[in-house]
């Protein structure tokens, strides 16, 4: 009976609007940390960009794609196309990385 009731109170809208307003919190706070900008109070951040960045690690990184056959992304660009758009635009997308 305790878990009938239990349910009862989950499926209230105040119930669903804590959950979803939870959710929300948490996504942002996640989307908050994966931000790639450089603290200048903690140097270690802009380190690891670098490393992220750094050519042996975006080249691994590409071959991975390649071979799964990675799916489009959001821009609907497919594995193969990825290495020739990379060619012509990684000096610019690495910088802004590195910018944050």
């Amino acid at each position: 009976m305790a878990n009938r009731d239990a349910d009862r109170r989950a499926e209230t809208p105040e119930a669903r609007r804590r959950v979803a307003d939870g959710i929300r919190e948490s996504m942002e706070s996640e989307r908050h940390k994966a931000t790639a900008r450089t603290d200048p109070r903690r140097p270690e951040k802009s380190q690891t960009m670098e490393a992220v960045v750094e050519r042996g690690n975006m080249s691994a990184a590409l071959k991975r794609v390649e071979a799964n056959k990675g799916a489009a992304g959001v821009d609907g660009m497919s594995a193969e196309a990825l290495r020739p758009w990379l060619r012509a635009n990684w000096p610019r997308v690495k910088e802004e990385l590195l910018k944050g």
